[in-house]
């Protein structure tokens, strides 16, 4: 695992040791070659902020998936199944409906 060492600050930056992996030094490389960042620092903000927006929607997400699967498994325990072709074959016209018409189906 990487470590970080707080060292002293320049005007409201405050410097800090952080360790890559090569994958993630080169992502860095490349956005700002893009032209999406223009420097490191943007592109850790911009990481950071993406992370704070994403973290509560993870939580909810992972709820409704926990409470997803326990009702998932009453309904087995209470015999309510499906036949697999059954529900592949809906799941395939619903995907040719949405085709067909877009996402409004």
């Amino acid at each position: 695992m990487g470590s970080l060492d707080s060292g002293g600050s320049c005007g409201r930056f405050v410097t800090m040791k952080v360790d890559l992996t090569a994958t993630q030094l080169r992502r860095i490389r490349r956005w700002i070659a893009l032209g999406k960042f223009t420097t490191p620092t943007e592109a850790v903000n911009a990481a950071l902020r993406q992370f704070d927006v994403e973290q509560p929607n993870r939580n909810q997400r992972l709820r409704e998936l926990r409470a997803s699967l326990a009702l998932g498994l009453e309904q087995l325990d209470a015999g309510q199944t499906f036949d697999g072709a059954s529900v592949v074959r809906e799941i395939r016209q619903g995907l040719r409906k949405k085709l067909r018409h877009g996402d409004r189906a």
